[in-house]
């Protein structure tokens, strides 16, 4: 897995599992979107363990998002379509409810800031 593809990865399983987290709870819709983005990238065997280990690391309360952030904001400077292609998978995950919460709302515009 290159360098890019790798932080990106890391980045956005993460960051998912942050904003899952975010208001309190992870639902059963939230862990769906994910199963189904995993799918979807066609992830499976180690890398679907590695997503899963990501994730499980962005619900912790001490995650650092903006750290997290850090790097992907660096490498996808000339990458507008990998940040595109990033909010659109972040926002999708945020609706997968049906609602967005006060503290995702929050979430996504620290995501969008960065």
């Amino acid at each position: 897995m290159g360098t890019n593809r790798k932080s990106f990865f890391e980045v956005l399983f993460s960051s998912l599992g942050h904003l899952s987290k975010a208001d309190g709870k992870v639902t059963d819709n939230e862990i769906r979107m994910v199963e189904s983005l995993m799918q979807r990238m066609d992830i499976t065997g180690e890398e679907r363990q590695r997503a899963i280990r990501f994730f499980n690391q962005g619900k912790q309360s001490d995650f650092d998002l903006q750290l997290a952030l850090k790097s992907f904001v660096k490498y996808s400077v000339v990458r507008q379509d990998l940040r595109l292609m990033f909010m659109e998978i972040i926002v999708e995950a945020a609706y997968s409810s049906g609602t967005v919460s006060q503290q995702e709302h929050a979430v996504l515009l620290r995501i969008a800031r960065a």
